[in-house]
């Protein structure tokens, strides 16, 4: 009877520890998944290739380097502008596990910022 419970209780301990390591699986921001939130933003327009995440954990947030080819949008007043280059997206990590990317922006252009809301799925 003492080896059942012994059993029953390494189970409900290794049950619980694989659900831990799931959980916290399921809530990183992995490259994939940052690259299905650029991707989303960037709706077709240009290539954004993600380069590397550095979570930030005392801002609740994660910086992500990305190289831009070929992105084009509409400056008022200038016109049509392109970039090829280095940028960086901000992913917001709330308390219920969600990472949001929440802001855009490419290096070597001071006009080139944008907000974004993209929940990564």
């Amino acid at each position: 009877m003492n080896k059942h419970i012994v059993i029953v209780g390494i189970v409900a301990a290794l049950l619980v520890l694989a659900g831990c390591s799931l959980s916290a699986t399921s809530n990183s921001l992995t490259t994939d998944r940052a690259q299905l939130a650029l991707d989303q933003w960037a709706d077709g327009n240009g290539t954004l290739l993600v380069q590397g995440i550095q979570e930030l954990p005392g801002q609740n947030a994660a910086k992500v380097d990305f190289n831009v080819e070929h992105y084009e949008w509409q400056e008022q007043y200038i016109g049509t502008k392109r970039y090829q280059g280095h940028g960086v997206a901000i992913f917001s990590h709330y308390t219920d596990g969600r990472w949001v990317l929440t802001n855009v922006s490419f290096t070597n252009d001071l006009l080139a910022k944008w907000t974004a809301n993209i929940t990564v799925e």
